[in-house]
């Protein structure tokens, strides 16, 4: 069993790579993958104008971007500033 120190080196090594994480093809999903997922979501979740949408542990907005194509309003959180400023 790891650490909290090992734990924390994890959390920081991918933060550290914010620029990178988002050049990943579809996060490592194949490209049918991740257009089921993103279409599963949309239809799932679609919001009226003016609805707002907290996106807690948002990292690079992969998913903010698909939940503001369905109109609403959106606030992205990360604990991760590389990761938030990689999504806007």
């Amino acid at each position: 069993m790891g650490t909290d120190k090992d734990l924390q080196a994890k959390i920081n090594s991918i933060y550290a790579q914010a620029d990178k994480y988002e050049s990943e093809a579809g996060h490592g999903m194949t490209d049918i993958e991740r257009d089921a997922w993103i279409g599963d979501i949309s239809s799932a979740m679609t919001f009226a104008e003016g609805n707002k949408v907290l996106d807690v542990g948002c990292g690079t907005g992969v998913l903010s971007r698909i939940l503001l194509e369905s109109g609403g309003e959106l606030v992205g959180l990360d604990a991760s500033k590389p990761m938030v400023e990689e999504a806007q």
